[in-house]
């Protein structure tokens, strides 16, 4: 019996390691990017780790913008018109290729963080926005 037993939990233990290497962060939810002028609302909807799409409606000086929304297919190749590359790194979205792109990933809170990974010298690296959640 537990000459069986063995086989069966290596199989076990190959399949959940290899479920854990395949899975993405959940960006899905509501978020609001709070400016001196006005409010950026963001919806992110997000299908498995094979494609995410983003809402986009801004708010200046009261006025609303139409919502401008992005679908990415999370492959890592070219899509779209501009052939745009979308791929997961680590726990972050990157969309567009290395050196002209934007990350997308959430923090312990929830919150959305955009950034285009350069470093700053007024945020001593990186400076992401971050949008906050509302649900």
């Amino acid at each position: 019996m537990a000459g069986r037993m063995k086989p069966l939990f290596i199989m076990f233990a190959f399949c959940f390691v290899a479920a854990s290497a395949s899975a993405c962060p959940n960006l899905a939810g509501h978020y609001l990017l709070q400016g001196e002028d006005g409010v950026v609302g963001y919806t992110v909807r997000q299908k498995g780790c094979k494609r995410v799409e983003i809402d986009r409606a801004a708010t200046y000086l009261g006025k609303t913008s139409k919502v401008e929304t992005q679908e990415f297919i999370v492959d890592g190749k070219p899509h779209g018109k501009l052939g745009t590359v979308s791929r997961w790194v680590g726990d972050k979205l990157q969309i567009g290729p290395t050196g002209n792109h934007v990350y997308y990933g959430t923090d312990s809170a929830r919150n959305l963080h955009m950034s285009d990974g350069r470093s700053y010298p007024q945020c001593n690296g990186p400076c992401d926005e971050v949008a906050e959640r509302t649900n």
